[in-house]
């Protein structure tokens, strides 16, 4: 708040030398807030149309997968979950491994804190996931995978690496505790409910999804208390949610579906977690810097 009413007074300043009154200067400068939050608002209600028409589609899937009946054996099932959890560990001690390996190189540290995560990290991230997701699991693409998957974990280790560093470590325990916690409950409330539970809150997640991505990438450039708070708060209860319906939906597909990819099925519960987990450790930090 400091830094932008100095940028404001410096703008002020110069205005009022080159002849122009101050209170110019104060209507363009709402007015060009106006505008941004304008077109904030365009891109998360069409962003979160968008998803919501997504995350729909996808339930009706899953909804007659459901009606299909069952394809595979019991014991088949239970192996291709307990797959997918194993990746799933992996993937959240192998992000742990790294953050903490590149905590410990001051040129990583460097170039964390400002646009490469967002130019370099989220881009490449996208991709191993889109490479993940056409590979197909069969033995000779095993290697293949498994770096993409490797590449995906280091573009989120890099991402988290800021926050981390920036956080103490008794927090940063305490974060991680309670994120498990979440997670393992809600998973087991998931994988013990009926075959058709949380379908319905499919269209409700797109939307809120979409909704807090485009929030995300607007306060980048508006820099809104408000709007960061929803972030944060709304998002947090967002993927809670998603977890009861990620979980269900991996379960289903473990059950029903002909083709199964469990590394590529780990990647949904794996972002649930690390967007939990941020979520609860910011929520910690600035907990933590009031008292």
């Amino acid at each position: 708040m400091f830094s932008k009413f100095t940028k404001f007074a410096r703008f002020s300043t110069k205005m009022d030398n080159q002849g122009v009154k101050p209170w110019k200067g104060l209507k363009e400068v709402g007015s060009s807030r106006t505008l941004g939050l304008v077109l904030a608002g365009l891109g998360v209600g069409g962003l979160g149309y968008l998803m919501w028409n997504a995350e729909t589609r996808n339930a009706q899937i899953t909804k007659s997968m459901i009606a299909g009946g069952s394809l595979v054996r019991k014991d088949v099932s239970l192996q291709r979950t307990k797959s997918t959890l194993c990746y799933f560990a992996g993937g959240i001690a192998m992000t742990s491994a790294m953050v903490f390996g590149m905590l410990r190189s001051p040129t990583v540290l460097k170039y964390s804190f400002g646009w490469a995560p967002l130019l370099l990290g989220l881009p490449t991230s996208f991709l191993c996931m889109y490479k993940l997701g056409t590979t197909p699991a069969t033995p000779e693409n095993t290697l293949s995978k498994h770096l993409y998957w490797a590449l995906f974990n280091s573009c989120i280790a890099f991402s988290i690496v800021p926050l981390i560093s920036m956080s103490h470590a008794l927090v940063i325990r305490d974060a991680f505790l309670v994120t498990s916690g979440a997670f393992g409950g809600l998973a087991l409330v998931a994988l013990n409910a009926r075959d058709d539970a949380f379908l319905g809150m499919s269209g409700f997640l797109g939307a809120g999804l979409g909704c807090i991505a485009a929030i995300g990438i607007a306060n980048i450039f508006l820099q809104s208390n408000s709007l960061m708070n929803v972030w944060l708060y709304g998002g947090l209860a967002l993927f809670l949610a998603y977890v009861l319906y990620d979980m269900k939906e991996i379960q289903n597909r473990a059950k029903r579906s002909a083709y199964f990819d469990p590394m590529n099925e780990s990647l949904k519960v794996y972002l649930d977690f690390v967007n939990i987990f941020i979520r609860i450790l910011m929520i910690m930090n600035n907990k933590n810097n009031r008292k």
